[in-house]
């Protein structure tokens, strides 16, 4: 994300300005069509949840904020004119800003009835994008026995990045994930277009989607209707005349009927185990007899399994690990460590250790933020020489997930020395998006540090090989036996004995869930270096899996 984008969604969200800043960023949103556009789509999920919270029916109530009588012209020229209506003197720049960011609200909301205006849509399928990409709005992480329509495309495969645009598909079932955590299944023969990462538009077909908290507001349009998650998981049948069948199976969505221009004719909250019919011709919204099986399945799917080439336990143990964790099966929960007189991890709180033999994996499931595993004793990161931190982990999604965290025994769990973990789609946070971050920090604190983002995104479902280390030149975050960025760090080279969690920021409960981040998915094969990874030693390990695709 550019440094002026980043700023004015920063302000956007409470940070400060100065009064030069404001005005330089306000004057290149008067200016810059292209910037003015974007500001106004990075915001659209923001301006979502205000919308769903209303009190009223989410389309009646912006209707009478916004004024359906406004001139029919390009959304981003009505922003400006609202912004110049209400430009004040110099003295009031901070107040202006306010209402800058007020207007491209209400002008996103009119977005998620009628869309934006036509331009050719990017491609749907392309190389893995940058991490923080704003073309790349999901992933296809599933495709049941999938027949792909006409298309001068070819057709996406499983792990393939997705971004805005149309998705035709003839017979079988896919499933997408969002970059903002929504599940998305399709069964067709299904017509859709891709509009945004909370926004899809279906001609035709069954779709069904989960929405975890903090995406509320996902949106599937259909001719003549719209159906908005307010916390739920919901299913649409959208048949070849428009007419519609929505079921939810747990939370409520609003189910509205739209005219030709979009606006509401009429709007019901339709809420767990019942559902609606809606006719757009009639301008309609009735109940009918809740008939699961008339719906598209949800998508179930287990973790592909890591298969790892024989002699790479014993090409770890080559390399002196400090310590050397394989989390074989074991009823106590327990995971002792391969290096002799050194500390185990602890399972704590539902995780599961499963796989027979010499090795397995940590099962962290859904739905348990309190999972964590915890090392039984400290270690004493070495970083006046350097260290290394090794494993294999796959998320189910993306969401912001802390897999490794270390911090001085005796303070705070939130002040870290070290922290990995997968970045998600965040409101709060301006950290690159679905990319792997690697924090390094002395002395130990909540701010501050030295941050790396891998350039690209990792991708659910898909076991990653990570190796996080520090050099006395600085720390490396390696994706895959690949390099994927690096930064240097402070002069103070000080440490400590330190407490290290798997799968979780910090131990204990906590009012704001991003000091939780807690892993859904899998993690295998943790190993702790007293010293650096060379690259060929990187490589060689990130090249040692059979896992399946």
């Amino acid at each position: 994300m550019e440094p002026d984008l980043r700023d004015l969604i920063s302000a956007w969200l409470g940070g400060d300005l100065d009064a030069d800043r404001a005005a330089e960023l306000l004057r290149r949103v008067r200016d810059d069509a292209e910037f003015r556009r974007e500001f106004v789509e990075q915001s659209q999920m923001l301006s979502a949840i205000k919308a769903v919270q209303s009190a009223e029916p989410r389309w009646l109530s912006l209707e009478d904020e916004i004024g359906w009588g406004a001139p029919d012209e390009p959304l981003e020229d009505r922003v400006l004119q609202a912004i110049e209506r209400e430009r004040p003197p110099r003295h009031r720049l901070a107040a202006w800003a306010a209402a800058v960011a007020a207007v491209a609200v209400a002008a996103v909301a009119v977005v998620a009835v009628v869309g934006w205006p036509s331009a050719p849509p990017p491609s749907l399928v392309g190389d893995p994008p940058a991490a923080g990409t704003a073309g790349t709005v999901a992933v296809l992480v599933k495709a049941d026995d999938a027949h792909w329509g006409t298309s001068d495309r070819p057709p996406p495969a499983e792990g393939t990045p997705l971004g805005v645009g149309p998705l035709r598909l003839r017979s079988g079932q896919i499933t997408l994930n969002f970059v903002n955590g929504v599940t998305l299944s399709v069964v067709g023969p299904a017509e859709l277009d891709v509009r945004s990462v909370d926004r899809v538009f279906c001609r035709r077909g069954k779709l069904r989607t989960r929405v975890p908290p903090g995406a509320e507001g996902f949106t599937i349009l259909g001719p003549g209707s719209a159906v908005v998650d307010l916390g739920t998981e919901f299913a649409l049948n959208v048949a070849d005349d428009g007419t519609a069948e929505v079921m939810v199976f747990e939370g409520q969505a609003e189910v509205s009927v739209l005219n030709a221009a979009g606006h509401t004719l009429s709007s019901e909250l339709c809420q767990g185990r019942n559902a609606l019919s809606i006719d757009p011709a009639a301008g309609r919204i009735r109940d009918v007899i809740a008939e699961p099986a008339r719906f598209a399945p949800r998508t179930t799917w287990s973790a592909p399994p890591l298969v790892l080439k024989p002699g790479f336990a014993a090409s770890v143990r080559s390399l002196r690990p400090w310590g050397y964790w394989r989390f074989r099966e074991r009823a106590d929960g327990v995971v002792p460590n391969e290096v002799a007189d050194r500390p185990a991890f602890r399972a704590k709180n539902g995780v599961r250790l499963v796989g027979t033999g010499e090795a397995g994996v940590a099962e962290f499931a859904p739905g348990r933020p309190d999972q964590v595993l915890v090392l039984d004793g400290t270690w004493t990161p070495p970083r006046a020489d350097g260290y290394a931190i090794e494993l294999w982990v796959l998320s189910v999604q993306f969401q912001h997930s802390s897999l490794v965290s270390v911090s001085p025994d005796g303070i705070p769990g939130d002040r870290h020395t070290a922290l990995l973990e997968f970045t998600g789609h965040s409101r709060a946070l301006l950290h690159e998006e679905c990319a792997i971050r690697l924090l390094d920090r002395w002395p130990p604190s909540r701010k501050g540090g030295a941050n790396v983002f891998s350039s690209t995104m990792y991708t659910p479902n898909r076991w990653h090989h990570l190796v996080a280390q520090l050099r006395p030149t600085g720390s490396e975050l390696y994706v895959d036996g690949v390099l994927a960025g690096s930064a240097p760090t402070g002069p103070d080279t000080g440490t400590a004995p330190c407490r290290m969690i798997l799968g979780r920021m910090k131990i204990g409960p906590d009012r704001d869930p991003q000091q939780i981040r807690p892993l859904v998915g899998r993690m295998a094969e943790v190993a702790v270096y007293d010293h650096p990874l060379s690259p060929a030693e990187i490589r060689s390990h990130a090249a040692a899996t059979h896992a399946e695709p």
